[in-house]
């Protein structure tokens, strides 16, 4: 729907301006999936990672993303490297 194409936008958006103040790369994967929901209209209901690379500096862009996003279900972070600052 033209709805989750808008709020698709925006959280790409806010992830990539939280990336650039934090100084480090957006995940791709991350990138890729919300262009992929904001052009055919899905909701992001559910994010997931399977990333060695993505540390806690990652995840706090991805929480500065969601922060108020109510439409989120799940946030997976498997086999990431994350530790107990990025669980915190």
């Amino acid at each position: 729907t033209l709805e989750h194409m808008m709020l698709a936008k925006a959280l790409k958006v806010t992830y990539l301006s939280s990336c650039k103040a934090r100084e480090i790369k957006p995940v791709d994967m991350m990138v890729k999936q919300l262009e992929h929901a904001a052009e055919v209209g899905l909701p992001v209901d559910k994010i997931c990672f399977n990333d060695p690379a993505l540390q806690s500096v990652g995840v706090r862009s991805i929480m500065d993303m969601t922060a108020g996003y109510q439409k989120l279900k799940n946030l997976c972070f498997w086999s990431c490297n994350v530790g107990d600052d990025g669980v915190a």
